[in-house]
């Protein structure tokens, strides 16, 4: 079981879950959260500026900024956008929306980024991965959510490859083809992360298969020996899709990339299941972020079991639309805190085959 925390530990606790600001970060009054984007997806339009399904050619990512403002109603975990019930027409205060947006150079962008993480209070930055199933702007908006849900005072970096954003087999087949033509973009533009933004910690999040680009791509920046070890403060991978085996193999990157890597799975994991039978054999390949029929555990890695947390239908956004997740990661990001220190974490099993549990 976690230390117990002091009285006032557990009001901040409690306050954040009951979607009250911790406030040891800032949040903006106007309620706009600037959103980087690099993105090697082609670009279907300039007003709105959108990019859509297929890779960019030539192969270049795309640079920019989309602030978008969060509503004065919104609910922690949620991504208020417009559906049937509002006849999709927009309101602001009860939906996510987008004041700006623009396509930056390489220069511009560099600097935008510079001037937003100089301004921020403990100079950092972090880089969102998206998986399979989700569309540009849906990206967009999940990055904003997380980083006004954390209360992030920093640079918010979304990286979003070519996803079809269609739920079924074929789409899926595609997807993870794109998501292994991203790798080496995503690649360069850690290493530029890591060497022009001036950030002095870099936390990266990846959800679905978006893990699954971040393991290769961070083999490859160690292979290559173009950042520092550790680099990166907090790897936070959430659902992870990709073969567990073949994630065990790969997973020493991460002590040497990472101050510390969390991986979240559960036996929940809908999605997680659909992609195991999709790989073939009755559905044996099972997912790293899957807990079925065990929880995988990795050396130099926290495995969190999220599965008596997440109440979604499919089990699968637990990263981003879950309190409690959210409170965790936040702890995560705001102070490094091992699981054996961090509230509603609960250990299990005995080393060297110890996890954590999150507590309903």
């Amino acid at each position: 079981m976690g230390r117990p925390l002091s009285s006032a530990a557990v009001r901040l606790s409690a306050l954040f879950i009951a979607g009250v600001s911790i406030t040891c970060n800032r949040l903006p009054e106007d309620r706009i959260v600037p959103v980087f984007f690099a993105t090697d997806r082609g670009r279907i339009g300039y007003d709105p500026l959108d990019y859509g399904t297929g890779r960019n050619s030539p192969e270049v990512l795309q640079l920019g900024r989309i602030d978008v403002r969060i509503p004065e109603r919104h609910t922690i975990g949620e991504v208020e956008r417009p559906n049937i019930k509002t006849l999709y027409i927009e309101h602001e205060k009860t939906h996510l929306v987008i004041r700006a947006a623009t396509e930056q150079t390489y220069e511009d962008f560099y600097s935008d980024v510079r001037r937003t993480i100089s301004g921020s209070a403990r100079h950092e930055a972090f880089v969102f991965v998206h998986g399979f199933n989700v569309a540009f702007q849906e990206a967009v908006f999940r990055t904003a959510q997380i980083a006004w849900d954390l209360s992030f005072d920093g640079a918010a970096i979304l990286y979003s490859w070519p996803s079809l954003g269609v739920l079924d087999t074929k789409a899926y087949r595609t997807d993870y083809n794109n998501n292994e033509w991203t790798v080496p973009h995503l690649q360069y533009f850690l290493e530029d992360v890591s060497g022009r933004t001036g950030a002095s910690k870099i936390h990266l999040i990846a959800h679905s298969m978006g893990n699954r680009a971040l393991t290769y791509a961070l083999n490859r920046i160690i292979a290559d020996r173009r950042v520092q070890p550790k680099r990166f403060e907090q790897v936070v991978l959430a659902a992870a899709d990709i073969d567990a085996s073949t994630f065990r193999g790969l997973a020493t990157v991460f002590p040497q990339s990472s101050l510390r890597t969390t991986l979240y799975a559960s036996s929940e994991d809908l999605a997680l299941k659909f992609s195991s039978q999709i790989q073939g054999d009755s559905g044996r390949y099972r997912r790293a972020g899957d807990t079925v029929p065990d929880v995988l555990i990795v050396p130099g890695i926290d495995t969190v079991d999220a599965t008596l947390a997440d109440t979604s239908l499919l089990g699968h956004l637990y990263y981003g639309s879950n309190r409690s997740i959210l409170a965790d990661i936040h702890e995560l990001v705001a102070k490094n805190t091992a699981p054996s220190d961090r509230f509603g974490v609960d250990a299990s099993g005995k080393p060297p085959h110890e996890y954590w549990r999150m507590r309903k």
